[in-house]
């Protein structure tokens, strides 16, 4: 008998499940807003431009390590503080000096790597610096403070200008 070598048999085509939603996926819908928005501005002089892309990491790095060290202030005072607190009636308030002591340290340091990687125009720099700017701006918002709001809106609309300058 002659037989012929028969095919192998596939097996059955299982359904992907659909998948979720990751990081990159939001992060790349916000970069898409953040270039309509960009684009649909008036452009910034160039002067101006180039001028805010030599100064504008060199004050994020100073302030951040300015308010790094006052935080680390802040962080011992409250901790030696906290006790005091809690035997004078306060309890929890010095938990809530040594939590706003660490935040505002964590941001510090994130307002520094931001200014370092915008020195070495990468992109992440770029967004932790529009992340923060955003943040001033809601902060002002709410505080009604309006001299802060165009103060911050003006800088965004720079830092939105030179987005194109920072890649990953």
């Amino acid at each position: 008998m002659d037989q012929t070598p028969s095919e192998p048999i596939a097996p059955p085509v299982q359904p992907r499940p659909a998948s979720q939603p990751t990081w990159n996926d939001s992060f790349s819908q916000v970069d898409t807003y953040a270039e309509q928005l960009r684009v649909k501005l008036p452009l910034a002089p160039p002067g101006l431009l180039n001028a805010y892309m030599n100064v504008a990491p060199w004050v994020a790095i100073i302030f951040g390590a300015l308010g790094a060290i006052i935080s680390l202030a802040a962080l011992i005072f409250s901790t030696a503080l906290g006790p005091l607190m809690v035997m004078f009636g306060q309890p929890g308030s010095g938990f809530a000096l040594i939590l706003g002591s660490l935040l505002a340290l964590v941001i510090a340091a994130l307002e520094i790597a931001g200014g370092v990687m915008m020195l070495q125009r990468k992109a992440t720099g770029w967004w932790l610096l529009a992340v923060g700017m955003v943040v001033s701006l809601l902060s002002s918002l709410l505080h009604v403070s309006a001299i802060g709001l165009i103060f911050w809106l003006l800088i965004a609309y720079i830092h939105l200008q030179v987005k194109p300058n920072y890649t990953n």
